[in-house]
C-alpha cells in the first residue's frame, strides 16, 4: 500500500528535487502521461491542480470563483485573518499574470479588474487593512502591464484605452489607483497620455467639492454618519432578467462570464435567456418600479460587456437609453463621460431643453445646474419652496451643488426643505442634523442680497422658534442660533 504522507517529503531536499527532475526526463511521453493520470486517479486535490495547470480556461474559471467567493464574503476581518487576505489577494494576482496573461491576455486583464473592484468590500470589513491596501495597490499597478500586452496582442481593436484608463482610476474610493498615472505611457501613446491628463484634471476639478465634502465634521459628525444617523436605506443591487424561475441562474451565469472574461458568450446567453430591454416587462404587484428595475438592470449588463469588448459606441447608446429610462444627474454623467467635446456640448444642449420637461424637482434642478441653467434651476426651486421634497441623499447633493456653482437661494431653499419634516413630525432623533441644516442655512444668509418672496433668514428663524418653541431638544442642539 503507497503511503502518501511521505510524497511531500521528497520536495525538501535540493538533491532529492535534482535526483526526481533525472527521472522524470528519463521518461518517455507515454510514461510521464501514466504517471500524471495515475496521480490524480489516488488524489483529487492533485487531480484539480493538474486540471487547473494543464487548461486555460479551468485556470480563469478557478480564479473568477475564487475572487467572487471573497466578494460574497462578509465576514470582518481580525488582525490575522487581514494578514491571511492580503496573501490571497497577492495569490490571485500571481495566479492571473502567471496562469492566464501568457494564454489570455484579454481575461487576465478582466480578472485583474474584478480583483480590483474588492478594495470596498474588503476594506469595509477590516480594521487593520494596511496589508489588504498594499495588495490592492499592486494589483492596481498591475493593470497598465496587461492592458499594455492585450493592446500589443491585437486584442480590443475597438477600445478607447485613455476612456477606459480614466474610468478605472475614477472607480477608486480609498485612493489605492493614483500610480497608474505614472504607468499610463506603458498603454497610452503620447497624444493619448496628454488628453489624459487632461480630462483627469476637468474631472478632478468636477469632483473636488464632493471630495471635500466627503471630509467635512460638522460639530465632530463625519458627514456619512448624518446619512447613517437619518437611517437612509443602502443602495440595492436591481435585479437582472426577466421575472421567472430561470431569472438569477440566468444573471449569474452571464455575471460569472464576464468575470471570466467571455464577453461574446456572455453576449450570446443574454440575448438567450433576458428578455430584450425594448420588451415589455411581465406583469407585477408594482409594474411600474419592477419594470425599472429589470430594464436598468439588463442595461447594466450590456453596457460592462460592451465595455470589455471596448465598443464604445454601443456603451454610448446603451447609456443614452439608461439616461431616458430614468434621468438623474448621475445617469448624465455616466454618459457624458464617454463623450467627446462636441458629442458633449450636443448632450448639454439636449439635456437643457430636456430638464425642464422633468417632474422631479431635485432631479430637474440638478441637471440645469450641471449644464449651465443655474438662474433657471434657482427658480424652479423656488416655485417647489413650500412642496419641495425628496430623497435625503439627493437633496443634500442638490443644496451643495447648488451652492458651489454660486447660487446660494437655491441652497437655502433646500436645506429648509430638510428641517422641514424634521421639526414638522418631530423625528427626535434626527434634531441634530436638522440645527446642521439650519446652520448651512444661517451661513449662507450674508450672502443672499433678495430672497425674492421667501421670508429673509431672520424671519424665518423667528418664525421657527415662535411655532416650534416647545421642542427644547432640538434648540438646545443649536448653540450658534443664539448669538
Amino acid at each position: 500500500m503507497t503511503n502518501h504522507k511521505q510524497g511531500p517529503r521528497m520536495n525538501t531536499r535540493p538533491s532529492q528535487q535534482l535526483s526526481l527532475a533525472a527521472r522524470l526526463s528519463s521518461l518517455s511521453h507515454e510514461q510521464l502521461r501514466l504517471l500524471v493520470e495515475r496521480l490524480a486517479q489516488e488524489n483529487e486535490a492533485v487531480a484539480q491542480r493538474i486540471d487547473y495547470l494543464t487548461r486555460p480556461t479551468s485556470a480563469v474559471q478557478d480564479i473568477a470563483r475564487r475572487i467572487r467567493s471573497i466578494r460574497a464574503d462578509d465576514r470582518s476581518l481580525t488582525r490575522d485573518s487581514s494578514r491571511h487576505m492580503a496573501r490571497l489577494l497577492e495569490g490571485l494576482a500571481e495566479d492571473i499574470t502567471r496562469d492566464v496573461l501568457p494564454h489570455e491576455p484579454i481575461r487576465a486583464l478582466a480578472l485583474c479588474e474584478a480583483l480590483m473592484s474588492l478594495d470596498e468590500p474588503l476594506l469595509e470589513r477590516t480594521h487593520d487593512d494596511s496589508g489588504i491596501q498594499s495588495a490592492l495597490e499592486d494589483i492596481a499597478a498591475l493593470w497598465p502591464k496587461l492592458a499594455r500586452a492585450v493592446r500589443l496582442s491585437g486584442g480590443l481593436p475597438l477600445m478607447d484605452w485613455e476612456c477606459r484608463l480614466r474610468e478605472v482610476l475614477a472607480d477608486d474610493p480609498y485612493a489605492l489607483r493614483s500610480g497608474m498615472v505614472q504607468s499610463a505611457h506603458l498603454v497610452l501613446g503620447e497624444t493619448e497620455q496628454q488628453r489624459l491628463r487632461d480630462n483627469l484634471a476637468r474631472d478632478a476639478a468636477r469632483r473636488a467639492h464632493d471630495r471635500e465634502q466627503a471630509q467635512i465634521r460638522w460639530h465632530g459628525v463625519g458627514f456619512r454618519d448624518v446619512f447613517i444617523d437619518l437611517n437612509v436605506p443602502p443602495h440595492r443591487p436591481l435585479r437582472s432578467g426577466p421575472v421567472n424561475e430561470a431569472e438569477p441562474e440566468a444573471t449569474e451565469v452571464i455575471e460569472f462570464l464576464l468575470d471570466c472574461g467571455d464577453v461574446a458568450e456572455a453576449l450570446e446567453f443574454f440575448g438567450a435567456h433576458i428578455a430584450p430591454v425594448s420588451a415589455p416587462a411581465p406583469q407585477t404587484l408594482n409594474p411600474a418600479e419592477d419594470d425599472s428595475a429589470l430594464r436598468h438592470a439588463r442595461l447594466d449588463l450590456l453596457d460592462r460587456a460592451y465595455g470589455q469588448l471596448g465598443d464604445t459606441p454601443r456603451r454610448i447608446e446603451v447609456r443614452r437609453e439608461r439616461y431616458r429610462l430614468s434621468p438623474s444627474l448621475a445617469a448624465y454623467r455616466h454618459l457624458e463621460a464617454l463623450l467627446d467635446d462636441r458629442s458633449r456640448e450636443a448632450l448639454q444642449a439636449e439635456i437643457r431643453i430636456q430638464a425642464c420637461q422633468i417632474p422631479d424637482p431635485v432631479t430637474a434642478a440638478q441637471l440645469m445646474l450641471e449644464t449651465g441653467r443655474g438662474p433657471l434651476a434657482q427658480l424652479l426651486l423656488l416655485n417647489y419652496a413650500k412642496a419641495l421634497a425628496g430623497e435625503t441623499l439627493h437633496m443634500i447633493a442638490l443644496a451643495e451643488q447648488a451652492e458651489q456653482q454660486g447660487y446660494p437661494l437655491a441652497a437655502t431653499v433646500v436645506w429648509r426643505a430638510l428641517l422641514r419634516p424634521i421639526l414638522k413630525e418631530g423625528i427626535s432623533k434626527s434634531y441634530r442634523y436638522g440645527a446642521l441644516y439650519l446652520a448651512h442655512a444661517r451661513r449662507l444668509a450674508p450672502a443672499i442680497d433678495d430672497y425674492k418672496d421667501l421670508p429673509t433668514h431672520e424671519e424665518y428663524e423667528a418664525d421657527l422658534r415662535d411655532r416650534h418653541r416647545l421642542k427644547s431638544t432640538f434648540w438646545r442642539q443649536c448653540p450658534i442660533a443664539e448669538a
